[in-house]
């Protein structure tokens, strides 16, 4: 059976066939070592990271849509608004992997 857990706005849906789809809110980075991590580390891989912007992002962001940057491991990524780190981004995030 698949299984879900809330906690504070984020999600973990467990899928019987092992794959994890997560979804949770996260800040901009602000530089190139300044990591986000997955609520729940991913047991063997992180398959895509699926960022959308939120309207609580200051600073004119209508035009651009988050975008990942750097390497997306099981535990952690990097991410972007519009290319440029900032602490200004506000991204909601859907996680997949297994």
């Amino acid at each position: 059976n698949a299984t879900l857990t809330t906690s504070a706005g984020n999600a973990t849906l467990r899928l019987p066939n092992g794959w994890i789809e997560q979804v949770f809110e996260v800040t901009e980075s602000t530089g190139a070592a300044d990591y986000r991590y997955f609520p729940v580390s991913f047991p063997n891989e992180c398959f895509g990271v699926f960022p959308c912007l939120l309207s609580t992002t200051s600073g004119g962001y209508a035009n651009n849509s988050g975008l990942v940057v750097g390497d997306v491991t099981k535990d952690r990524f990097l991410i972007s608004a519009g290319g440029n780190f900032s602490p200004e981004g506000r991204m909601r995030v859907r996680a997949l992997g297994r």
